[in-house]
């Protein structure tokens, strides 16, 4: 059992350890090649005619489970049983002769450092332990790293904004905010929303489609808000990432005015809308997220010489305030190619694709009363990043129960990156009078 390896983070130090260092050995039911010349080899697996039992990586997962389990190791035997687990690639399926099906060898790995660390000292590897604790250190020290985001969002057309066409709703959004990507636990995102608008619908009444001309409108969610932003995460592991959300500022129709005029006036020569004036009321809102992932690998290839391999996760979040409730669950397969060397910097690119469904409540946002609601989409997302800077586009299409998010927009309209698009080369769009927003991303590592 030598060749068994779990492999660790980091650059630097101890990058891997071989079980076979802790003595570990085959169940004594299996009896060595030479005493037995035609047993067959551990598992029931056919033996090679060199006389080699071929063993495979999920008989070797089952046997070491078995050792340890039955020697009373059990810090090892739960670290074993907590690793991912996953069917191999097709690719490995082709090389070792099979069709790929769910019996095929299991991999499982990696395991992490701060594992490491326990297993050394349950088994009393005190100078081990001391030598892995400096590169966890060190290595926490190295890869501490902080990025600075830029976030602009908009549901008008291209080619001004990256949104289906409407200007309804949540209509536009700047944000710029700092994330901690290397802290387990504590204060992981400091930010500033400078603007988040929401309009009602405009109708024009003969008059011209440009900023002289001013829309008429019903009684609706008019909103300008600007709020300093925080998340905590109180819980970070290979599986799940739990986050305490939180937000404080102020909703002022004078600068959602303010912004949006000068938008359409500078910007999109649109229409201009009958902003309530002087309306200024407190804004905040608290809530929780998580993400889970679990350790699954779905699909890795090579395309135009590019690897990649693609993930699931999925993810929850439920948020109240002086605004809205509301509760979203949603899914999404996350493909990520590997990191890249070139002249300018490490490369790697990150597409997105998913669905959700979300149920509401909203008020006190100038909307008439209290409103009541579900609504569903889709979203997907690019980025590419290279060296320290990132940019990405993302595209959301909302069928939504709520007014407010009921437009114009015509079947098959979509924004700028389309959740919709078919895969076989159609293109698709969103249903008729959907809400689409698109976001434009900007990152600085540093």
């Amino acid at each position: 059992m030598g060749n068994a390896v779990f492999r660790t983070p980091g650059t630097s130090g101890i990058n891997n350890f071989s079980l076979g260092d802790f003595q570990l050995e085959f169940d004594p039911r299996f009896k060595p090649r030479e005493q037995t010349p035609c047993l067959r080899g551990p598992m029931g697996s056919e033996s090679l005619q060199l006389g080699v039992p071929r063993l495979s990586l999920g008989d070797v997962k089952l046997q070491l489970d078995g050792v340890l389990h039955s020697s009373r190791r059990d810090f090892l035997w739960q670290a074993l049983n907590k690793l991912p687990v996953t069917v191999p690639p097709p690719a490995l399926a082709k090389l070792l002769g099979r069709s790929g099906a769910l019996d095929l060898s299991f991999l499982f790995g990696p395991l992490p450092g701060e594992e490491v660390l326990l297993f050394f000292l349950a088994e009393k590897l005190d100078s081990l332990a001391t030598e892995m604790n400096k590169i966890l250190l060190l290595d926490q020290l190295n890869t501490e790293q902080m990025t600075f985001w830029l976030a602009y969002v908009n549901d008008g057309g291209p080619p001004f904004n990256p949104g289906s066409g409407s200007d309804q709703g949540p209509t536009a959004r700047l944000s710029l905010f700092v994330t901690f990507d290397k802290m387990r636990t504590g204060l992981t995102k400091l930010g500033v929303t400078v603007i988040d608008m929401h309009t009602p619908r405009g109708y024009l009444d003969g008059q011209a489609f440009d900023s002289s001309s001013t829309y008429h409108s019903d009684k609706g969610s008019y909103s300008g808000i600007a709020s300093l932003d925080f998340e905590v995460t109180v819980q970070k592991t290979g599986l799940v990432n739990v986050k305490i959300l939180s937000s404080v500022g102020v909703d002022s129709s004078e600068w959602g005015r303010f912004v949006q005029d000068f938008i359409h006036k500078k910007i999109s020569g649109s229409p201009l809308f009958p902003w309530p004036r002087d309306v200024t009321k407190p804004f905040a809102e608290v809530g929780a997220a998580a993400l889970v992932t679990p350790q699954w690998v779905l699909t890795q290839d090579t395309v135009l010489g590019f690897k990649y391999h693609g993930k699931i996760e999925f993810d929850a979040k439920a948020v109240a305030g002086t605004h809205r409730t509301e509760a979203t669950v949603g899914a999404r397969v996350v493909l990520r190619t590997a990191t890249i060397d070139t002249p300018l910097g490490n490369l790697n690119l990150e597409f997105t694709t998913g669905a959700f469904g979300r149920g509401f409540m909203r008020y006190n946002n100038g909307s008439e009363g209290v409103r009541f609601g579900i609504e569903v989409g889709g979203s997907s997302s690019f980025m590419l990043k290279v060296g320290s800077l990132g940019i990405g586009v993302e595209g959301q299409i909302t069928a939504s129960t709520d007014p407010a998010l009921q437009t114009n927009n015509p079947a098959g309209s979509a924004p700028l990156l389309n959740p919709l698009s078919s895969l076989a080369g159609e293109p698709t769009g969103g249903p008729k009078g959907h809400h689409g927003l698109g976001r434009v991303i900007m990152s600085w590592t540093f």
